[in-house]
């Protein structure tokens, strides 16, 4: 029997979630991971999560790395955490991204080896799409957002034909020391209509929080994706919602080339990303269906304007006009305890170290 998965996803909307696929349920977590609600959303037939030793159970869970070691160590930690505190065992596997989707697909079809929860970008199971392997968690959805209300971009923006399949997490209020707000995603290069793509990508900024907004497309190397065909082909939509009423500017749109949000878009979308020999000098191309939407403080949406319009309402700064000794391609940053250096940096001091490179 094909077992469901729950999957953990990063949504385009700023969500990430787990989502319950393969025979069991395929919904996302919220922020803090209760995992003892994705428990109950389980179904009898999840292979992973059997009797262990008398009634402990088995839980399998597949995490897609990310570029930071830290943050990849840091999210396994927890899972075994919270395998101790509910007495679970946790089995968690760090794939890489560039070999996520195989590795699912080979699973599912063989029907065995399923995880029960998955955690990945949103456009893992959007990709099965109508046919999605994973649980309806609509009604956990709903239950966490009574008790812990989210974004309603989070809650608005990842639903799929009116039901989740994964529980948003990462989508509480961050007060007003916000001012970066960074996605870096492998877009899903089946996207390729201009009315209604594959990738969606919502900030609902109606705090009106002065946030740079960075939005960048990244490259797998290792599989030579994407091509410039791939490239210019490539459709996504992103909109990013403000309150310009809330700042006295309820006439914002009489004269929009005058009016400027509070948001400013950074992003190397509408570029050719394909070559990486033409970094400074990357084509312009159309990928980006981009809208600025004024909402209310009733969450009624007003006037609108969209693509040329918006990029100059968002002050749009694509990334590759910074001049090149401004970028960073490549970078470890390692953080080290204070007096380390009269040490010569010994590994006891070392605190945490970050890794970045190209698109990353």
């Amino acid at each position: 029997m094909r077992k469901k998965l729950l999957s953990m996803v990063m949504a385009g909307t700023l969500a990430l979630s787990f989502t319950a696929c393969g025979g069991s349920s395929s919904g996302e977590t919220e922020k803090s991971t209760d995992t003892s609600k994705v428990e109950e959303t389980s179904s009898g037939d999840t292979q992973a999560a059997s009797a262990d030793s008398g009634n402990k159970k088995t839980i399998t869970v597949w995490v897609e790395k990310i570029f930071s070691d830290d943050a990849n160590t840091k999210m396994e930690e927890r899972l075994k955490e919270y395998g101790k505190e509910k007495n679970v065992t946790v089995n968690c596997e760090m794939v890489a991204a560039t070999d996520f989707v195989t590795k699912l697909n080979a699973a599912i079809e063989a029907g065995q080896s399923v995880p029960d929860i998955i955690s990945a970008d949103t456009t893992k199971v959007l990709n099965y799409y109508p046919n999605i392997p994973c649980n309806d968690v609509t009604d956990l959805v709903d239950q966490i957002d009574e008790e812990r209300p989210y974004l309603q971009a989070s809650y608005e923006g990842t639903k799929i034909d009116d039901k989740y399949y994964y529980v948003p997490f990462y989508s509480s209020e961050t007060g007003e020391a916000l001012k970066n707000i960074f996605i870096f995603y492998y877009p899903n290069y089946n996207s390729t209509s201009a009315t209604n793509p594959y990738d969606k990508i919502i900030l609902d900024n109606t705090t009106n929080y002065e946030v740079n907004f960075h939005v960048t497309k990244q490259r797998d190397e290792a599989n030579n994706v994407p091509t410039s065909a791939q490239e210019a082909q490539y459709r996504m939509s992103l909109t990013v919602n403000e309150n310009p009423a809330a700042r006295n500017k309820s006439n914002w749109n009489t004269n929009p080339s005058l009016y400027k949000a509070v948001t400013k878009l950074r992003t190397n979308l509408d570029y050719n990303i394909s070559d990486m020999n033409e970094v400074l000098n990357r084509p312009k191309i159309s990928q980006m269906s981009l809208t600025y939407q004024a909402v209310n403080d009733k969450g009624t949406k007003g006037a609108k304007v969209t693509n040329a319009s918006a990029k100059k309402v968002l002050d749009c700064n694509s990334l590759d006009d910074r001049d090149a000794e401004d970028r960073i391609y490549t970078a470890k940053v390692s953080v080290y305890k204070a007096g380390a250096a009269a040490k010569n940096f010994p590994d006891s001091d070392l605190v945490v170290t970050l890794d970045g490179a190209k698109e990353d």
